[in-house]
């Protein structure tokens, strides 16, 4: 009993009214953000388009569930603050790191990287997004090593000095 009222406690600490509001506004951003570019852009080839689809896709049915929150039955909201966590998690450090990698570290993954940063920076604070960006970044990497073996990033000389 002593467990349960201090995760219940922990539960409703994480569930703040100021970040409630940002869940339906992110989602609403970033649903744009991953839907949006493929009625704009062709790919260049097929192995970089299937890991982004595979990747856009599931973060577009997460962030479409987040933009429902205040319609989830009530046994679903006390966990609405662990579903947010885990939609930054998987759709601003994770996916941004994973595809860096699979576009070798290509210009356009650098900036997306860098503006992922910057969003989760707006959105939580300085504990919070740490830790997150942390367990997205290295679970990336664990994900890429484990399907490639090896990580290669062509990093081109004049373009290293943008960041």
């Amino acid at each position: 009993m002593k467990y349960y009222l201090r995760l219940r406690s922990f539960l409703q600490s994480l569930d703040r009214p100021e970040q409630r509001e940002a869940y339906s506004i992110f989602a609403i951003f970033a649903l744009l953000n991953y839907l949006l570019p493929y009625f704009m852009w062709a790919p260049s080839s097929s192995q970089e388009y299937v890991p982004s689809l595979l990747l856009r896709s599931v973060s577009i049915l997460l962030c479409f569930f987040l933009l429902f929150h205040n319609f989830w039955p009530a046994f679903l909201k006390k966990w609405r603050p662990f579903y947010w966590y885990f939609v930054l998690f998987f759709t601003l450090p994770f996916i941004s790191t994973y595809l860096l990698l699979e576009g070798q570290g290509s210009l356009f993954w650098r900036v997306n990287v860098g503006l992922s940063l910057f969003l989760l920076g707006l959105l939580l604070n300085w504990r919070e997004f740490i830790l997150i960006l942390a367990l997205g970044t290295l679970t990336a990497l664990i994900l890429f090593y484990s399907r490639h073996g090896s990580i290669v990033l062509s990093l081109n000389g004049r373009e290293i000095y943008l960041f």
